[in-house]
């Protein structure tokens, strides 16, 4: 199976994201691959739109690995503990070996309590490649050149990473830092546009680079 397929079979969040959530008291699991980073600008991103818990109750968390079988795996765990109504995994692809298991996983688990007749109504994993930090460049940069790496010292990654630290109040950024969403957030809908535009124009769902963070945002917003 494609990864086109297995993207199309999750409800699209963009579409989602131009609705007014269907009811009050939503509860939301967002498990991120980074223990600190993610889970920091995602937390900031929260305080500010303020989101009442009348509307909504979310959770963000990073303590399960930064291995993308591992985000899935932990949201699959924490669903079956509690009724979630909409889960996100939010990973990278940089060079994890097994990136496709953990968009096959997720799509195939039912994301079912037949017991309770309980469904959750939102099981996506917002991909960025390769990392994170290609949201975070697109605030500064419209660029869809490659992050390629080398087999021996750089990954994808560190490459997009590298890039970034070039821009400005960006030189010591380091994976789990704090006050990102505050750094970035004047040129937030630049980034959303950016983002967006490349999501309209890829050739592949998880092509090099790509990221669906801004869906995320746009799902969230619909809170407020």
């Amino acid at each position: 199976m494609g990864t086109e397929d297995l993207h199309k079979r999750a409800k699209s969040t963009k579409e989602l994201g131009r609705k007014k959530a269907q009811r009050s008291g939503d509860l939301i699991l967002i498990v991120c691959e980074g223990k600190k980073t993610e889970p920091n600008y995602l937390k900031e991103l929260l305080q500010e739109l303020n989101i009442s818990t009348t509307r909504a109750v979310i959770e963000v968390t990073g303590d399960c690995g930064s291995a993308p079988q591992s985000v899935v795996e932990d949201a699959i765990k924490r669903f079956e503990e509690k009724n979630y109504d909409h889960i996100f995994c939010v990973i990278d692809k940089d060079k994890h070996p097994r990136f496709n298991n953990a968009i096959k996983h997720m799509g195939d688990y039912q994301w079912t309590k037949k017991k309770e007749g309980f469904k959750a109504k939102t099981n996506r994993v917002i991909v960025s490649v390769p990392c994170f930090e290609y949201w975070l460049l697109l605030h500064f940069q419209d660029t869809t050149q490659a992050f390629a790496g080398n087999a021996q010292e750089t990954s994808p990654c560190k490459e997009c990473i590298r890039q970034l630290k070039s821009k400005s109040d960006f030189g010591t950024y380091e994976k789990g830092s704090k006050d990102i969403y505050h750094l970035t957030k004047k040129k937030l809908e630049t980034a959303m546009k950016r983002a967006k535009s490349i999501v309209e124009r890829k050739s592949d769902d998880y092509q090099n680079p790509i990221t669906y963070f801004h869906e995320l945002i746009e799902f969230l917003r619909a809170y407020k």
